[in-house]
């Protein structure tokens, strides 16, 4: 589970999958991956099934003086939603305002998290299957149940130049997918990046896991985080004044049902009931 790829110029969220969750060995060859002469031939999945804003459509949401300003710190929040999971929820809260991902405007992809659905949509679009041929969501939900540990690292590319986070890729490339960032395709080269920049460095802090929600605080919203074109009214709840979307749809166990600014459905489906969090966030729950 890829949570944070990331330089100031573009992020990525990716899940990937494997055919066997537990420990095994491979050799040469067989392991597949990137020095391998195929690619896909190991049990598992090198690309994973990414959510890149700029690849999908936003070109000025994140970055240098953008919505997300990455001159100025930030809180990136990652929710996985539903036991087993199956949606990936990704906002971030910077000067005390959340800001929802962007809903793609890639064509034949839709909404702003990734969903079983949006893996399968995303393989057609971008002509890149291995996420689901090697076990999909079923798999992460396999890993999930065994444990994961966050690992933290400063990295660059020697096969790559880091490009297919950040720039076009592949170099030349005008499919779908193929622009990932604003960075030109001679960048990003190790020894450069060594030379130019011994001391990069970044600093995480403030690192929390917890039950939904349970994690961040903030004091307004940017925009809603629905996809599709509903607007939105003021209710009055229980636990204060929120706002509503008018979207058609159910939503399941967990998900998102109201908020200021959310514009997608607020019907639970059976049994679940709309559940004030804060003005900014209700969900379905028991």
């Amino acid at each position: 589970m890829d949570i944070w790829e990331a330089n100031s110029i573009s992020n990525a969220l990716t899940p990937h999958s494997a055919l066997a969750v537990a420990p095994s060995t491979c050799q040469t060859n067989a392991c597949g991956g990137t020095y391998s002469t195929n690619r896909y031939a190991g049990p598992t999945d090198p690309d994973g099934c990414d959510w890149n804003p700029y690849r999908l459509g936003d070109k000025t949401f994140y970055g240098p003086g953008m919505t997300v300003d990455t001159t100025k710190v930030f809180t990136v929040v990652t929710q996985f939603i539903g036991n087993p999971v199956t949606e990936i929820k990704r906002f971030y809260v910077q000067n005390g305002v959340v800001i929802p991902t962007p809903a793609t405007t890639q064509a034949g992809l839709s909404g702003n998290s990734i969903t079983p659905a949006y893996c399968t949509a995303e393989g057609t679009v971008f002509n890149d299957t291995s996420f689901e041929t090697k076990g999909g969501f079923s798999s992460m939900n396999a890993a999930f149940s065994q444990g994961m540990v966050l690992v933290l690292s400063l990295w660059d590319d020697y096969y790559a130049n880091m490009l297919w986070l950040d720039s076009t890729y592949p170099v030349g490339g005008t499919a779908p997918g193929d622009a990932r960032g604003t960075c030109p395709t001679t960048s990003g080269v190790p020894a450069t990046v060594e030379a130019a920049s011994p001391g990069a460095n970044v600093i995480y802090s403030n690192i929390k896991f917890g039950s939904i929600n349970s994690t961040w605080t903030a004091t307004s919203t940017l925009g809603g985080g629905g996809s599709g074109g509903s607007t939105a009214t003021s209710t009055s709840t229980a636990g204060g004044t929120t706002s509503t979307g008018t979207g058609t749809g159910t939503v399941p166990e967990w998900g998102q049902c109201a908020g200021i600014g959310y514009t997608g459905a607020t019907s639970c489906v059976s049994p679940y009931v709309c559940t004030y969090n804060n003005p900014y966030y209700s969900q379905c729950l028991a």
